[in-house]
C-alpha cells in the first residue's frame, strides 16, 4: 500500500512538470500567434526548450511583410520584405520596446463661442418730444447691430513625458495651454445722435454716446493637465491605444470695460466694469488612439478621441466704478462689487486625425513627426459676458517625439 501511494505522488509531480515546462513555453506566445501561427513543435535540446517561430514580445503581431520574426534571425540573411532586413527600422518592433516617450506639440487653435454679445450699436433709439403734461414721446425706427467676439488662430502649445513597458502598458503626463486675448476694441465714438454703443457686463455693462472713447479686453486662459494609462493591441498594421486615468482643467475668462467723455454738465466721467469667471475642476478621462501603417513605409495615418468629466467649483467676480471730477470739488465715486460660487459640472471632448512618419535616428532611440487637425468642444463653460453657453477650440498641430 505504501509504495502505490509513492507512485501515484510520483506519477502527479511528473504530470505537474509537463504541465509547468508547456505554461512556460506558451507565455512567450502572443495572441495573435496563437491564432494565426501553424502549431509549433518545441524539441527539448541540452535541457532547453527551442523558441523557433515564437515571437519574444508579448503583443506584438506576427511580421505582415513576411519577414523575420526576431531579429536574431538577421545572422541568417533573412529579409523582412519593407526594403531592409529585420535589423533595419521597423514602427511596430520601435513602439513595442520599452523605454521613455516625450514630444512637444505646436498647436495652432481658433476659439469659438455658442453665445454672447461682445458689444452693440444701437441708432435712433427714441426722440423725447416735452416735458409737459401729457410727456410725448416720439419713437424713432430702431436699427440694431450686433458683434460678437472676433477671433484668431493661436498658439496653444502641449508638452508629454512618459514611460513605455515592453507589455504595450504605458504612463503618460500631459499639459496643454491656450493663453490669450480675443475681441479687443478701442475707439473714438462718432455715432451722432440718439445712438450709442453698449457693451454688457455682469452687474451693469457700460455705454458709449456720440464724443465717447470707448475700450472692451476680453481675455481667454485654459490649462489642461493629464495623467494617462494607457494599453496597445496590435494586429498587422494597425495599433489599437485603449486607456483612461485622470485630468485637471481650469477656464479662466476675463473682461475689461471702459467708456470715458462728457456728462450733460460738461463734467469728465469714467465709468468702467471688470467682470471675472474661473473654473477650476478634476475628473476621469477616457481615450481611445488608432495608428495604421501605410503599406511598409514609416507613414500611418492617426487618430484619437478622448471624453472628460470635470467636477469642479465656479467663481464669479465682479467690479463697477463710476468716477465724475467736479471742477471745484473732489470726485464723486461710486463702487459696486459682486461675487459669487457654485459648484459645477462639466464635460469637454476631444478628436484629432492626421499623418505620422516613424524614423529611427540611432540605436535604441525612435522619432517621429505628425501633422494633425484636432478639435475640442467644452460643454456649459460659457463666454466673456455669461456663465451659459458653450466653448469649442479647433485648428492644425505639428508634433514631434521620441522614444528612447
Amino acid at each position: 500500500m505504501f509504495m502505490r501511494h509513492i507512485s501515484f505522488c510520483a506519477a502527479l509531480g511528473v504530470v505537474a512538470l509537463l504541465g509547468s515546462a508547456s505554461f512556460a513555453a506558451q507565455s512567450y506566445i502572443s495572441p495573435d500567434t496563437r491564432y494565426t501561427n501553424p502549431p509549433v513543435t518545441q524539441v527539448a535540446v541540452s535541457g532547453a526548450a527551442a523558441d523557433t517561430g515564437i515571437i519574444k514580445s508579448s503583443y506584438e503581431s506576427p511580421d505582415v511583410c513576411g519577414g523575420c520574426s526576431t531579429c536574431s534571425d538577421c545572422d541568417s540573411g533573412c529579409d523582412s520584405g519593407c526594403g531592409s532586413d529585420c535589423c533595419g527600422y521597423d514602427w511596430r518592433e520601435a513602439a513595442d520596446s520599452a523605454g521613455f516617450i516625450a514630444g512637444y506639440e505646436f498647436l495652432w487653435l481658433k476659439p469659438h463661442f455658442s453665445s454672447g454679445t461682445n458689444y452693440g450699436f444701437n441708432k435712433g433709439v427714441g426722440v423725447l418730444g416735452s416735458y409737459a403734461e401729457p410727456v410725448v414721446i416720439e419713437v424713432a425706427e430702431v436699427e440694431t447691430e450686433v458683434y460678437g467676439f472676433p477671433t484668431n488662430y493661436n498658439l496653444a502649445p502641449r508638452v508629454w513625458i512618459g514611460h513605455q513597458w515592453c507589455s504595450g502598458f504605458a504612463v503618460r503626463l500631459r499639459y496643454w495651454q491656450f493663453d490669450h486675448s480675443l475681441g479687443n476694441v478701442a475707439m473714438e465714438v462718432t455715432s451722432g445722435d440718439n445712438s450709442y454703443y453698449y457693451a454688457p457686463g455682469i452687474l451693469r455693462g457700460i455705454h458709449a454716446s456720440s464724443g465717447d472713447f470707448l475700450a472692451i479686453q476680453n481675455g481667454l486662459k485654459a490649462d489642461v493637465i493629464d495623467l494617462d494609462l494607457t494599453q496597445d493591441f496590435n494586429w498587422c498594421n494597425t495599433r489599437l491605444t485603449l486607456g483612461g486615468g485622470i485630468s485637471y482643467a481650469g477656464l479662466r475668462i476675463d473682461r475689461g470695460l471702459a467708456v470715458s467723455g462728457l456728462d450733460y454738465l460738461e463734467r469728465e466721467v469714467m465709468e468702467a466694469e471688470e467682470y471675472a469667471t474661473r473654473f477650476e475642476g478634476i475628473g476621469p478621462t477616457v481615450l481611445a488612439e488608432l495608428k495604421r501603417r501605410i503599406g511598409c513605409s514609416g507613414i500611418s495615418i492617426v487618430g484619437g478621441v478622448r471624453g472628460t468629466i470635470l467636477f469642479g467649483r465656479e467663481r464669479i467676480l465682479s467690479n463697477y466704478v463710476e468716477v465724475v471730477y467736479n471742477p471745484e470739488s473732489p470726485p464723486d465715486v461710486y463702487v459696486q462689487t459682486y461675487s459669487s460660487t457654485a459648484n459645477r459640472t462639466r464635460a469637454i471632448v476631444a478628436a484629432s486625425i492626421g499623418v505620422q512618419y516613424d524614423y529611427e535616428i540611432c540605436c535604441g532611440t525612435d522619432v517621429f513627426a505628425r501633422l494633425s487637425w484636432e478639435g475640442q468642444y467644452w460643454n456649459g463653460f460659457g463666454n466673456p459676458v455669461a456663465t451659459e453657453g458653450d466653448l469649442a477650440f479647433q485648428g492644425l498641430g505639428i508634433a514631434f517625439g521620441l522614444r528612447r
